[in-house]
């Protein structure tokens, strides 16, 4: 027999968008990037950055941060099929 869970949501609160700026290479900035993915971040630009006063490349990086408790629908999902 099936039962119906009431499903408990968090209060509503906005995400934070942040500016950071990473020093390496075009690879080793999307490699950071598909870090913060992995922790449910939203990467929504990667820019071209200004050189370091000793010559090292930049990229700049627009993203936007979840709050806190903040859980996506997978995680959602398999808590109604636990």
């Amino acid at each position: 027999m099936l039962r119906r869970r009431r499903l408990e949501l968090p209060e509503e609160r906005s995400w934070q968008q942040r500016t950071i700026t990473l020093i390496g290479t075009r690879e080793q900035t999307m490699r950071v990037c598909d870090e913060w993915a992995a922790e449910s971040w939203q990467v929504m630009a990667v820019d071209e950055g200004p050189q370091t006063p000793t010559g090292q490349v930049t990229h700049v990086v627009r993203v936007a941060v979840p709050p806190p408790g903040w859980r996506t629908d997978g995680d959602l999902l398999q808590e109604l099929e636990a």
